[in-house]
This record gives structure tokens, C-alpha cells and sequence, in this order.
């Protein structure tokens, strides 16, 4: 006989302790998918719980049922009340996109970068990473990530197009794997042991004039020439808002991150993987907002930038000064101007100055 027979109390312990330890474990599993999962398991039971103690068990006075109805009821409408605010936000934000039209052809000027979308110097100088982080988000997280409402992918070509970007007709590419606007770059960073999203000098300094003839629209790209895009601003409708409640709303919403997840996860897709990219994803989100809600109190951007414009230099400066070393070096930034042609450096004094 083993040493577990011939101790059975010691035996139906060490099961019990295994069947609870896998019950957690599986507990563990589901929550990872997501916390309103979580969430909704609890409101489901407490509503049953409820239901059980109001029309089951005949021996609890009324007072306490009475109780427990009303802790239930409270824990439902809690549920409830947040996935319908969390609906709200991303209707609200998806019904503020702005459609614009598509593209049927580019003509390329050339500009010394050749007449094609595949050039190599113009892919280099569209998608290699100049060290731009964007808060802190992965290159497949802006792939794979959707509209607040719909599954559509927030980096589709006419969604970003509605920003101002433009988006190369070539798609995806060795240098563009995500197939992501013109500007749009991914770079390696060892902290994260990451590839992290990273905006080129392309992303402003790239342009297009669009021509409508015999019912098609042609763009004619200008390399070095003003951007049109939004980059800035945290409303409805533009790319820095929308942005932030996709991230939002794809942490929240279980069906989303699933997808979310499969995606950038791949092969590595597992829970605990699951839980690392929820904890990363709310990091960015909770810095998104910190630093958002502290430039608003401070009034470091009061004037709206919209769209081909932005304060350049008080933006890089706050970025590499305030946000990255210290929140006390924040100034004022306040002199938002339109994107210029980069062929007009040889003719200024200094390429960068304030006044």
C-alpha cells in the first residue's frame, strides 16, 4: 500500500486542495479574457443568489431578503450603469468620425526620390523612426487596434484619411509591415523589449494636392510638403481622442480585447500573456490621462491646434523637458503654425527658433 492509502483523510485533503487550486486557476483564466467578464459573473450570481433566497428559502424574514435584493439590485445597476456609460463614450466618439473619400490614383513628382511607391529612399524617408515615441504604444497595438464602436481597425486607410494622413498606396512593405500612413514608423526599444510606434518627420512634412477628374480622385503627392493631418487634438473626431477611447474601450470591452489580443499576441497568445497586455495597455492609458488632465489644469496648449498645425517646438520641448524629466520645466505652449516645406530650411537663419 502507498502512503496515501493508508492515510485517506490525508488523501481526500490533498484532492480537495488540487480540485481548488485548478478551480482558481480556471477562475484566474477567465478573468484574464477580460474584468468585466469578472464582473458580469458576480452580478449574474448575485442575481441568482437573490432570486433564491427571495422565492427559495422560506426561513429568512423578510427584513433580509429585502436586504439582499437591494445589495443585489445595486451591484446589477453598477454593471450595467458602466458598459452603458463605456457605449455612450464610443458612440459618441465613432458618430464624430468624419468620412472622406477615397483615393483611385497617386502621381508621384519624383523630387529626386524616384515615381514610384516602392522607391527606397522614399520609403526611407516615410517609415525610419527618428526616436518620436507616441505614448508609450506598440507598433502591432496601432495595427490591430479598432474604432470605438465598430471592428473595423482604427489604422484602416479611410479612417486615417478622416485625420488628415495619407496613406501609400504601396500597403504594407518591409519598412511598413502594418501598412500604417505615411510618417507612421515602428522602432525597437529595450525597455519594453518592444517595437514601438514612432512618428517620422513624414508625418508633417509630406503632402498632397487631390484632383477630381472624369470622376475620380487623383492625389498628387508633394515629398516635403505640408501635412494636413491632426495630430493633436483630444476630441471627437480627431486622431488624438479617438485614439485614446479606442485604447479605452478595448480594455474594457471583452469581445475587443479578445480580438485585440489574438492579434497582436499571435502564437504567444495565452492568459498570462493576456494579463501582461492588460496591464501594459492600462499603463498607457493611465498615463494618456494623468498627463492629459495635468496639461489642462496647467494651461500648456490654450490654443486648439486643428488640423496642418501644431507648435512644434513647444511640444518637443515639453515632451523631452516636462514630460520626461520634470513636470516643473512645462511652458506654455501657445504659438501653433502651420506645418512648413522642408525645402525652405536652406533659407532661414535657424531651422528651429522661438521667439
Amino acid at each position: 500500500m502507498s502512503f496515501l492509502e493508508n492515510h485517506p483523510k490525508l488523501h481526500a485533503f490533498l484532492r480537495w486542495a488540487a480540485n481548488v487550486f485548478h478551480a482558481i486557476a480556471r477562475g484566474i483564466e477567465n478573468f484574464i479574457d477580460h474584468p468585466l467578464d469578472l464582473t458580469w459573473k458576480v452580478t449574474k450570481r448575485c442575481l441568482i443568489w437573490q432570486r433564491d433566497l427571495l422565492y427559495l428559502n422560506v426561513q429568512r424574514t423578510w427584513d433580509e431578503r429585502n436586504v439582499l435584493f437591494r445589495a443585489g439590485m445595486v451591484v446589477a445597476l453598477i454593471f450595467f450603469g458602466f458598459t452603458a456609460l463605456l457605449s455612450a463614450f464610443a458612440f459618441y466618439f465613432e458618430w464624430h468620425m468624419t468620412r472622406v473619400p477615397g483615393i483611385d490614383n497617386v502621381v508621384y513628382l519624383g523630387q529626386n526620390m524616384g515615381g514610384f511607391p516602392t522607391d527606397n529612399d522614399r520609403l526611407d524617408f516615410y517609415y525610419t523612426p527618428q526616436g518620436a515615441f507616441v505614448h508609450d504604444i506598440r507598433y502591432d497595438w496601432m495595427v490591430y487596434l479598432e474604432r470605438p464602436w465598430k471592428e473595423e481597425r482604427f489604422a484602416s486607410p479611410d479612417n486615417m484619411r478622416s485625420y488628415g494622413f495619407i496613406v501609400d498606396p504601396g500597403g504594407e512593405s518591409d519598412k511598413n509591415p502594418g501598412g500604417l500612413p505615411v510618417g507612421f514608423a515602428r522602432r525597437y526599444d529595450p525597455k519594453h523589449n518592444e517595437m514601438m510606434l514612432d512618428l517620422t518627420c513624414a508625418a508633417c512634412h509630406t503632402g498632397e494636392l487631390q484632383v477630381i477628374k472624369d470622376g475620380k480622385r487623383t492625389s498628387v503627392r508633394i515629398d516635403g510638403g505640408s501635412a494636413h493631418a491632426d495630430l493633436m487634438t483630444a476630441l471627437p473626431g480627431h486622431f488624438a481622442g479617438d485614439l485614446f477611447i479606442s485604447l479605452v474601450n478595448t480594455y474594457f470591452n471583452p469581445l475587443k480585447f479578445r480580438r485585440f489580443a489574438a492579434n497582436v499576441l499571435k502564437e504567444k497568445d495565452s492568459w498570462g500573456n493576456r494579463w501582461m497586455l492588460s496591464s501594459e495597455l492600462w499603463d498607457v492609458i493611465e498615463g494618456i490621462f494623468i498627463q492629459t488632465v495635468q496639461e489642462k489644469r496647467l494651461g500648456i496648449y490654450p490654443t486648439e491646434e486643428g488640423f496642418g498645425r501644431t507648435d512644434g517646438l513647444g511640444r518637443i520641448d515639453n515632451t523631452a523637458f516636462a514630460v520626461n524629466l520634470d513636470p516643473k520645466n512645462y511652458r506654455v505652449a501657445d504659438a501653433p503654425v502651420s506645418l512648413p516645406a522642408i525645402w525652405e530650411m536652406p533659407l532661414l537663419d535657424w531651422v528651429q527658433y522661438r521667439v
